[in-house]
């Protein structure tokens, strides 16, 4: 409070004390827009990143089978069969087994994953 000729006034608005403490409707506005634009730019940026991330990922786990498969037929001294099937479920199978152009499905190797 300011002191005026030796009598109190009223608190002046400079007061920190006085004034009160929060953000006004249109400031929480300000801000509430400027969030919602950063997320309209960095949502579909994310959604990109991750997609290209389980391409790269699904691309590796082929060339490790690959080479898988390269290194059982150096390592047998015979042709091998590689085959890659999408099963109507989502899951992705890659197997391979000896062979001269098609896999001996009777004696597969290989793995399955979603």
């Amino acid at each position: 409070m300011r002191t005026i000729n030796g009598c109190q006034s009223i608190p002046s608005i400079d007061n920190p004390k006085s004034s009160s403490a929060g953000y006004t409707a249109i400031e929480l506005l300000v801000i509430t827009i400027i969030l919602g634009i950063l997320a309209a730019i960095a949502i579909p940026n994310f959604l990109k990143f991750l997609e290209e991330t389980k391409i790269n990922l699904l691309a590796e786990q082929v060339r490790q089978f690959l080479r898988d498969a390269q290194r059982q037929a150096i390592g047998d001294g015979r042709s091998y069969a590689v085959r890659f099937q999408k099963k109507r479920n989502g899951i992705t199978s890659y197997e391979f087994s000896p062979g001269f152009g098609t896999p001996n499905l009777d004696d597969p190797i290989g793995w399955y994953f979603p």
